[in-house]
């Protein structure tokens, strides 16, 4: 058998083929290289993504410089200072001291000063809840009685009871006879005079009504002049120095209050006056410190007092001797008593 033959005879019998070299020794046998599959194309997303996640591992060396490495640039903030003041009802209060160390940045200064507010503010809000209950009460008392006691007329009125109408009404019988006989001569009239006698009438009804309404106007204006000079003089009692003025007029008199009610008294004489006056709470204030002379020296109350009260009258001259120039007569005159002294009186002046 030749090496052809036996060569086709190994292939057909899957036996694999062992090759020679030129030098007669076995060659190794041919290995097909195994197939590298090629990595996927990175898109613009990726790359984010990758990035990303290197700045988030704090990794990211693109730039040459950790990221804790970078200097940081801070802004100076300025030095925060607290204010422990605040106002209830126009009056200066100060945070208690134990409160103080809460405040440590505006958010929790307001939330403080609000909490300090509510709690000066509370007293007040009691004594009016309490004033308009009282006044709330009483009204709704009378009210009821005097509902009740419309209801009782009407119900007079229903039966045609006319007599006991006018004695609950304490009508004299008189005046019911009077308008009675009023209304026939009414009826009688001509139309053109019932006419003129409602004119008048209507005229009159008009007058009354607003003469009413002016009296509820002034009444209103009076009431709310009270309530401001009430709010005026609180404030100015409310200051420290006149505060300790105040103080050590009650001690004197041995009353709470003493020194307010002086200072309203001083404004109501003022207001009584045949011109009357409505003088500035400073200077009713000053004017009773005068009377009572210096309360407190270490207060300086005195001079801070003088400077807010306006300038009252001048001082009054000191009384002057008139100097009668050679006329031998008394300086005293004589009491006018006819229409011939008036005449002696009016020539005296002329020759002078």
């Amino acid at each position: 058998m030749t090496v052809e033959g036996l060569e086709a005879t190994v292939s057909d019998s899957g036996v694999e083929k062992t090759e020679f070299d030129e030098t007669g020794a076995v060659a190794a046998p041919e290995t097909a290289p195994e197939k590298v599959e090629a990595a996927p194309e990175k898109t613009g997303f990726d790359a984010l993504r990758e990035k990303a996640a290197k700045v988030l591992a704090g990794k990211d060396t693109s730039k040459g410089v950790a990221p804790s490495a970078e200097k940081v640039v801070t802004e100076d903030k300025p030095v925060y200072t607290p204010n422990f003041k605040f106002k209830v009802l126009d009056k200066e209060q100060e945070i208690d001291e134990w409160a103080r160390g809460i405040v440590k940045d505006p958010d929790t200064e307001k939330k403080v000063r609000e909490l300090f507010e509510k709690a000066y503010g509370l007293d007040h809000v009691k004594q009016e809840r309490t004033r308009y209950r009282d006044a709330a009460a009483q009204a709704e008392q009378q009210y009821g009685a005097l509902s009740r006691g419309l209801d009782y007329l009407g119900q007079m009125i229903d039966k045609g009871d006319l007599n006991g109408f006018f004695k609950e009404l304490k009508i004299p019988e008189e005046k019911v006879l009077q308008y009675a006989l009023s209304r026939v001569q009414y009826k009688e009239l001509p139309p053109e005079q019932r006419q003129k006698v409602d004119a008048e009438y209507q005229t009159q009804q008009r007058l009354e009504y607003f003469e009413r309404a002016n009296q509820e106007l002034l009444g209103a204006f009076q009431q709310t002049q009270i309530q401001q000079r009430t709010n005026e003089l609180d404030s100015f009692l409310g200051r420290q120095d006149v505060a300790q003025a105040a103080q050590v007029f009650d001690q004197r008199v041995g009353r709470a209050g003493a020194f307010r009610d002086e200072v309203v008294k001083r404004g109501q004489y003022y207001a009584s006056l045949p011109q009357p006056m409505d003088i500035p709470v400073a200077q009713a204030v000053q004017e009773i410190l005068s009377y009572v002379g210096p309360i407190n020296p270490q207060a300086q109350a005195q001079g801070e007092i003088e400077e807010a009260a306006a300038p009252l009258a001048a001082p009054a001259q000191k009384p002057i001797i008139p100097n009668i120039k050679g006329r031998g007569t008394s300086p005293i005159k004589k009491a006018v008593r006819s229409i011939d002294d008036i005449r002696a009186r009016a020539k005296e002046f002329n020759q002078g």
